[in-house]
């Protein structure tokens, strides 16, 4: 399944991106960035949620965030579900949020891991893997229904695509769940994948 991912700075943009592509796909990545694991920022959280919120009947979305502020992670993790709840009127969650491997892992962020399990789904837990992230613990990623294989340096969109991270794939081979790649796939990479 091919997934396109949004990365954009301006409001106008991400709405334009939303709807040409919703034309074709059904599920959309929205990638976040605000600059405390990366140097680049993009459209904030609540014009990401404003946005989206038009879309929720027909498009299912996957929030990736690349930030470690654990902060605007919870309140965008509320906010989220509060907007689904209202939309549809039930508590079933049709996204996915993914959360960096690093961010969930540091003893710094311990209560973001146990907040997580206690607020989304499992269908709805997203974790990426890093290109310089080891493969940990395969009981450890059976809380989430996908883990997500970065095959670039995080927020290089057209970055160098890093087939050494496939090996990780391999290390996921016993993982009950969806594994998916991020970054760089094109043409010629896809007949390396």
């Amino acid at each position: 399944v091919i997934t396109p991912a949004i990365l954009v700075n301006k409001p106008s943009d991400l709405k334009n991106f939303i709807h040409s592509f919703s034309m074709y796909f059904n599920r959309i990545d929205i990638d976040f960035m605000d600059g405390s694991i990366t140097s680049s920022t993009t459209v904030s959280l609540d014009e990401i949620l404003n946005i989206v919120a038009n879309y929720l009947s027909h498009i299912s979305f996957g929030f990736h965030l690349m930030t470690n502020n654990i902060t605007l992670i919870k309140d965008f993790i509320v906010k989220l579900k509060l907007i689904y709840t209202k939309e549809f009127n039930i508590r079933t969650q049709g996204f996915v949020v993914y959360l960096h491997q690093e961010i969930l892992t540091s003893n710094q962020n311990d209560n973001l891991l146990e907040f997580i399990l206690s607020n989304l789904n499992k269908e709805s837990r997203g974790i990426v893997v890093s290109v310089e992230q080891d493969i940990i613990d395969l009981d450890f990623y059976n809380d989430f229904s996908e883990v997500q294989v970065m095959t670039v340096q995080i927020g290089a969109q057209g970055g160098k695509f890093e087939k050494e991270a496939l090996n990780k794939i391999y290390l996921l081979k016993d993982y009950n769940g969806v594994i998916s790649i991020d970054g760089g796939v094109n043409l010629e990479t896809a007949q390396i994948i």
